[in-house]
């Protein structure tokens, strides 16, 4: 039981400053929907969108080829009969695992989900006036919080009127998730090709060297 919290304890470890990088964008959506050019938003969405889930990207295949070598180290120590209990340069519950990506995306997504269903379940009639039924301070929190998700259908909704339930906002939800996930497997498995590669040259001047003597 100890490890299975550890194991939680690290993946969220692993996507804290992910986190922190699509509350800035929240933040920059904020601010820019004080312009009038609804063109210029939606650029500035897909650009601040794109920079976050690069971000996202590099961080999690880092955090994949990091908890590879860990599983490394655990082969070892497994094979050679040795304790495989955590040590100075080994802790068992940084091993890679394939699911981890996922769970570590989907500590991010939740709070956002949740937020976002307690503004869908709250929101009232197309209003330019007062998107989620609520005070502009809840608004300003939510927006805060959950904005690079939710923003986008608050502009459809307020801006051109269209009546676009805010349970949509989900799906953009899988986006952490789904990055997160792939590009730590992508990471761990680019961190074993050239394990294999170093492997492969090691061989090859090992015999070279047998056949010079």
């Amino acid at each position: 039981m100890k490890e299975f919290w550890l194991i939680q304890r690290e993946c969220i470890r692993r996507i804290v400053t992910t986190g922190i990088m699509y509350l800035f964008m929240s933040t920059i959506l904020l601010a820019a929907q004080t312009l009038e050019d609804n063109t210029i938003k939606w650029i500035i969405y897909a650009g601040v969108l794109a920079i976050c889930i690069y971000f996202n990207v590099r961080l999690m295949m880092s955090a994949g080829a990091l908890h590879y070598k860990s599983y490394l180290s655990g082969e070892v120590r497994r094979n050679s009969n040795l304790s495989v209990k955590e040590g100075k340069d080994y802790k068992p519950y940084q091993e890679y695992r394939p699911y981890k990506g996922f769970l570590s995306g989907f500590y991010m997504a939740l709070p956002v989900a949740i937020l976002i269903i307690v503004a869908a379940a709250t929101v009232g009639e197309v209003t330019a006036e007062d998107e989620i039924g609520a005070s502009s301070i809840a608004q300003a929190i939510l927006d805060m919080l959950a904005g690079w998700a939710i923003i986008p259908f608050q502009v459809l909704r307020t801006t051109y009127h269209l009546d676009v339930s805010l349970y949509w906002a989900l799906l953009l939800c899988l986006i952490p998730v789904v990055v997160s996930g792939f590009s730590y497997i992508f990471g761990a498995r680019r961190e074993k090709r050239e394990r294999e590669r170093m492997d492969e040259r090691r061989r090859k001047v090992n015999e070279a060297g047998k056949k010079r003597q």
